[in-house]
Protein backbone atom coordinates (compact mmCIF):
# COMPACT_ATOMS: atom_id res chain seq x y z
CA UNK A 1 0.00 0.00 0.00
CA UNK A 2 2.41 2.73 0.99
CA UNK A 3 4.31 1.99 -2.59
CA UNK A 4 1.30 2.90 -4.76
CA UNK A 5 1.73 5.75 -7.32
CA UNK A 6 -1.59 6.84 -5.81
CA UNK A 7 -2.48 6.53 -1.93
CA UNK A 8 -5.43 8.29 -0.54
CA UNK A 9 -5.40 8.49 3.37
CA UNK A 10 -8.27 9.01 5.37
CA UNK A 11 -9.30 8.41 9.31
CA UNK A 12 -12.74 7.36 10.28
CA UNK A 13 -15.96 9.25 9.57
CA UNK A 14 -16.96 12.46 11.40
CA UNK A 15 -19.30 15.60 10.86
CA UNK A 16 -17.74 18.53 12.33
CA UNK A 17 -15.42 17.39 15.83
CA UNK A 18 -13.00 15.25 14.58
CA UNK A 19 -12.04 11.61 15.49
CA UNK A 20 -9.52 9.95 18.19
CA UNK A 21 -8.55 8.50 14.99
CA UNK A 22 -7.99 12.03 12.54
CA UNK A 23 -4.95 12.63 15.05
CA UNK A 24 -3.73 9.38 14.45
CA UNK A 25 -3.84 9.45 10.55
CA UNK A 26 -2.05 12.63 11.06
CA UNK A 27 0.69 10.93 12.39
CA UNK A 28 0.74 8.24 9.82
CA UNK A 29 0.72 10.50 7.18
CA UNK A 30 3.71 12.30 8.22
CA UNK A 31 5.43 8.81 8.39
CA UNK A 32 4.26 7.64 5.07
CA UNK A 33 5.60 11.29 3.44
CA UNK A 34 8.88 10.92 4.71
CA UNK A 35 9.07 7.25 3.30
CA UNK A 36 7.38 8.21 0.17
CA UNK A 37 9.68 11.80 -0.35
CA UNK A 38 12.64 9.24 -0.03
CA UNK A 39 11.44 6.75 -2.60
CA UNK A 40 10.75 9.46 -4.89
CA UNK A 41 6.68 8.93 -4.58
CA UNK A 42 4.53 11.76 -4.44
CA UNK A 43 2.93 12.75 -0.80
CA UNK A 44 -0.23 11.16 0.16
CA UNK A 45 -3.53 12.89 0.01
CA UNK A 46 -5.49 13.64 2.42
CA UNK A 47 -9.43 13.27 2.54
CA UNK A 48 -12.60 12.71 4.91
CA UNK A 49 -15.69 10.25 5.20
CA UNK A 50 -18.33 12.56 5.97
CA UNK A 51 -21.06 11.47 8.87
CA UNK A 52 -24.40 12.96 7.94
CA UNK A 53 -26.23 11.29 11.17
CA UNK A 54 -24.45 11.45 14.46
CA UNK A 55 -25.89 9.02 17.20
CA UNK A 56 -27.77 10.05 20.18
CA UNK A 57 -26.17 8.37 22.85
CA UNK A 58 -22.92 6.37 22.13
CA UNK A 59 -22.14 3.99 20.05
CA UNK A 60 -19.39 2.29 22.68
CA UNK A 61 -21.84 1.50 24.92
CA UNK A 62 -24.43 -0.26 22.01
CA UNK A 63 -24.88 -3.84 22.37
CA UNK A 64 -24.10 -6.16 19.09
CA UNK A 65 -27.48 -6.02 17.68
CA UNK A 66 -28.38 -1.99 18.36
CA UNK A 67 -24.45 -1.75 16.47
CA UNK A 68 -25.81 -3.44 13.43
CA UNK A 69 -29.17 -1.70 13.18
CA UNK A 70 -27.18 1.74 13.68
CA UNK A 71 -24.99 1.06 10.77
CA UNK A 72 -27.82 -0.38 8.45
CA UNK A 73 -28.85 3.24 8.29
CA UNK A 74 -25.95 5.19 8.76
CA UNK A 75 -25.40 7.41 5.93
CA UNK A 76 -21.18 8.05 4.82
CA UNK A 77 -20.44 10.08 1.73
CA UNK A 78 -17.15 10.92 0.66
CA UNK A 79 -15.07 13.21 -2.26
CA UNK A 80 -15.53 10.39 -5.07
CA UNK A 81 -12.67 12.41 -7.20
CA UNK A 82 -9.72 11.81 -5.44
CA UNK A 83 -10.65 7.81 -5.21
CA UNK A 84 -11.20 6.78 -8.44
CA UNK A 85 -8.13 4.49 -8.99
CA UNK A 86 -6.40 4.87 -6.18
CA UNK A 87 -5.25 2.83 -3.19
CA UNK A 88 -6.61 4.02 0.15
CA UNK A 89 -5.42 3.74 3.49
CA UNK A 90 -8.36 4.18 5.96
CA UNK A 91 -6.42 4.73 9.31
CA UNK A 92 -8.81 4.32 13.01
CA UNK A 93 -7.97 3.73 16.32
CA UNK A 94 -9.78 0.53 17.18
CA UNK A 95 -11.71 -2.49 15.64
CA UNK A 96 -13.72 -3.95 17.67
CA UNK A 97 -16.81 -5.82 15.45
CA UNK A 98 -16.46 -4.91 11.81
CA UNK A 99 -19.43 -3.41 11.43
CA UNK A 100 -17.78 0.39 10.83
CA UNK A 101 -15.13 -1.33 8.66
CA UNK A 102 -17.72 -3.05 6.78
CA UNK A 103 -19.90 0.20 6.38
CA UNK A 104 -16.52 2.32 4.86
CA UNK A 105 -15.49 -0.70 2.58
CA UNK A 106 -18.82 -0.55 1.34
CA UNK A 107 -18.57 3.23 0.04
CA UNK A 108 -14.99 2.70 -0.82
CA UNK A 109 -16.02 -0.37 -3.28
CA UNK A 110 -18.39 2.51 -4.97
CA UNK A 111 -16.02 5.08 -5.17
CA UNK A 112 -14.07 2.97 -7.89
CA UNK A 113 -11.07 2.79 -5.59
CA UNK A 114 -7.87 0.13 -6.89
CA UNK A 115 -7.47 -1.11 -3.56
CA UNK A 116 -8.64 -0.44 -0.06
CA UNK A 117 -6.48 -1.27 3.57
CA UNK A 118 -7.73 -0.78 7.06
CA UNK A 119 -4.86 0.03 9.39
CA UNK A 120 -5.67 -0.24 13.92
CA UNK A 121 -4.07 0.58 16.67
CA UNK A 122 -5.48 -2.10 18.26
CA UNK A 123 -7.84 -5.08 17.29
CA UNK A 124 -10.02 -6.81 19.43
CA UNK A 125 -12.94 -9.21 18.95
CA UNK A 126 -15.57 -7.42 20.60
CA UNK A 127 -18.50 -9.84 19.09
CA UNK A 128 -19.11 -11.62 22.27
CA UNK A 129 -19.10 -8.00 24.71
CA UNK A 130 -18.98 -4.71 22.35
CA UNK A 131 -19.15 -2.45 25.26
CA UNK A 132 -16.10 -3.24 26.44
CA UNK A 133 -15.13 -0.47 24.09
CA UNK A 134 -16.68 1.67 26.39
CA UNK A 135 -14.35 0.71 29.36
CA UNK A 136 -11.44 0.76 27.10
CA UNK A 137 -12.19 4.65 26.55
CA UNK A 138 -12.86 5.37 29.93
CA UNK A 139 -10.12 3.48 31.62
CA UNK A 140 -7.30 6.60 31.85
CA UNK A 141 -9.30 9.22 31.22
CA UNK A 142 -12.92 8.65 32.18
CA UNK A 143 -14.23 11.80 34.53
CA UNK A 144 -14.35 15.73 34.12
CA UNK A 145 -11.90 15.89 36.50
CA UNK A 146 -9.72 13.92 34.06
CA UNK A 147 -10.57 15.83 31.46
CA UNK A 148 -9.88 18.78 32.47
CA UNK A 149 -6.69 18.25 33.75
CA UNK A 150 -5.86 16.66 30.23
CA UNK A 151 -7.51 19.89 28.69
CA UNK A 152 -4.98 22.02 30.73
CA UNK A 153 -1.34 20.56 29.59
CA UNK A 154 -0.14 20.81 26.17
CA UNK A 155 -1.06 19.23 22.68
CA UNK A 156 -4.77 18.46 23.92
CA UNK A 157 -6.91 18.14 20.73
CA UNK A 158 -10.87 17.92 21.43
CA UNK A 159 -12.55 15.05 20.00
CA UNK A 160 -15.61 13.45 19.62
CA UNK A 161 -15.02 11.20 22.48
CA UNK A 162 -14.18 13.87 24.82
CA UNK A 163 -17.68 15.37 23.86
CA UNK A 164 -19.27 12.06 24.03
CA UNK A 165 -17.40 11.93 27.98
CA UNK A 166 -18.64 15.31 28.77
CA UNK A 167 -21.84 15.18 28.22
CA UNK A 168 -22.67 12.08 29.79
CA UNK A 169 -21.31 13.92 33.19
CA UNK A 170 -23.23 14.79 35.90
CA UNK A 171 -24.16 18.74 35.51
CA UNK A 172 -22.48 19.86 38.46
CA UNK A 173 -19.55 18.54 37.51
CA UNK A 174 -19.27 20.81 34.33
CA UNK A 175 -18.68 24.04 35.88
CA UNK A 176 -15.18 22.32 36.73
CA UNK A 177 -13.72 22.53 32.89
CA UNK A 178 -11.35 25.35 32.00
CA UNK A 179 -13.03 28.39 30.31
CA UNK A 180 -11.14 27.67 26.93
CA UNK A 181 -12.79 23.96 26.97
CA UNK A 182 -16.22 25.13 27.53
CA UNK A 183 -15.85 27.48 25.06
CA UNK A 184 -14.64 24.93 22.47
CA UNK A 185 -17.22 22.38 23.27
CA UNK A 186 -19.83 24.71 22.75
CA UNK A 187 -18.80 25.41 19.41
CA UNK A 188 -18.06 21.53 19.20
CA UNK A 189 -22.10 20.64 20.23
CA UNK A 190 -23.58 23.06 18.14
CA UNK A 191 -21.65 21.86 14.43
CA UNK A 192 -22.23 18.58 15.66
CA UNK A 193 -25.65 19.17 16.46
CA UNK A 194 -25.71 18.07 19.69
CA UNK A 195 -26.89 21.19 20.82
CA UNK A 196 -30.15 20.65 19.64
CA UNK A 197 -30.70 16.39 20.44
CA UNK A 198 -33.21 16.53 23.37
CA UNK A 199 -30.92 13.88 25.24
CA UNK A 200 -28.12 16.76 25.58
CA UNK A 201 -30.07 19.85 25.42
CA UNK A 202 -29.65 20.35 29.30
CA UNK A 203 -25.78 19.72 29.11
CA UNK A 204 -25.88 22.36 26.21
CA UNK A 205 -27.66 24.64 28.49
CA UNK A 206 -25.40 24.54 31.47
CA UNK A 207 -22.53 24.58 30.06
CA UNK A 208 -23.83 27.35 27.79
CA UNK A 209 -24.85 29.21 31.49
CA UNK A 210 -21.37 28.17 33.26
Amino acid sequence: TKSAERLVLTASCYKFVPLASVSLARVVAHRLNRWRAEHNLMPVTRTQFYRERLIEGDYSTMTLAEREAFIATDVIRVDPEPLVGAAVLVVDDLRVTGFHEGRLAGVLEQSDVSAATFAYLAVIDGTGDPTIERRMNTAAIGSIDAVADLARGTGFVLNSRVCKLVLGAPRTEIARLPADLKQELLTAWECNGYAVMSRYRAAYETLAAS
